[in-house]
């Protein structure tokens, strides 16, 4: 399945409004705002475009992988799942300041052949405070 970026930015701000005061509670510890995205806000998005969402675990070091189908026919299912065919690769980096920049981050992007590739960063944690949305805040630039 084919989702264009502006799919996916359309709903990506759709799910961030259904999220706002838990991503703005969260903002400045790392560990809680990174499971929050893992755990329920990617999940989220990907059900909203109509796609499946690898997220629990790293995907061949991608932070999240949407798809259609798993690989069941020749990986019989288990802990690790292969997919057939990687609809969107995205990496989320909330601590953009830190040992793994977003470079980093957008390198491992290009690692892998599929219609869309989304990297996901905020501002340095240095200036995070300065930059703290208030609820009904938050907003996305591409």
């Amino acid at each position: 399945m084919h989702v264009s970026p502006e799919q996916f930015y359309s709903s990506f701000l759709a799910v961030a409004k259904v999220y706002g005061s838990q991503l703005v509670q969260n903002w400045e510890d790392d560990r809680e705002y990174t499971r929050l995205v893992r755990y329920k806000f990617l999940p989220t998005l990907a059900q909203r475009l109509g796609l499946l969402c690898y997220s629990t675990k790293d995907y061949y070091t991608l932070d999240a992988v949407f798809y259609v189908n798993a690989d069941t026919k020749h990986f019989p299912p288990g802990e690790w799942i292969y997919v057939e065919y990687i609809s969107i690769a995205l990496e989320h980096e909330h601590n953009s300041g830190g040992r793994y920049g977003s470079n980093v981050e957008m390198n491992k992007l290009q690692l892998f052949n599929c219609p869309l590739k989304v990297l996901i960063t905020y501002p340095n944690p240095s200036d995070k405070k300065s930059c703290n949305p208030a609820p009904g805040e938050l907003r996305g630039h591409r």
